[in-house]
């Protein structure tokens, strides 16, 4: 979500593992996924970034119209900002549980 966002902001970055998670795309079976490592360098990457980007979106842009142009919704571009905060809440809630269930050790916030 974050790479999307400073995609809409203005930047033209992708994450080290995009193809794998191209259209939001979910969990897919028979996938080896990438180490934690390699998401916490991209996590780390992404985040002044997409920061610095938010702080200086104008009203205008804010205001603007939706990126991603759902379809039955008139939203501003400071809704998808919204939309993609909790989806991205949702998804490291998810990343926790499966973790939990593989029996992994727990995220830490360091």
């Amino acid at each position: 979500e974050r790479y999307q966002l400073a995609t809409f902001s203005g930047h033209e970055v992708k994450q080290t593992s995009h193809e794998l998670f191209r259209d939001h795309k979910g969990i897919q079976d028979g996938i080896t996924y990438p180490p934690l490592a390699e998401f916490k360098k991209d996590w780390e990457k992404i985040s002044p970034l997409l920061r610095d980007s938010l702080l200086n979106l104008t009203e205008d842009q804010l205001n603007g119209p939706d990126p991603y142009g759902m379809p039955g919704k008139d939203l501003a571009f400071f809704d998808s900002i919204t939309g993609c905060t909790d989806r991205e809440s949702y998804c490291l809630g998810q990343i926790g549980l499966y973790r939990r269930l593989l029996g992994y050790e727990a995220m830490k916030y360091e």
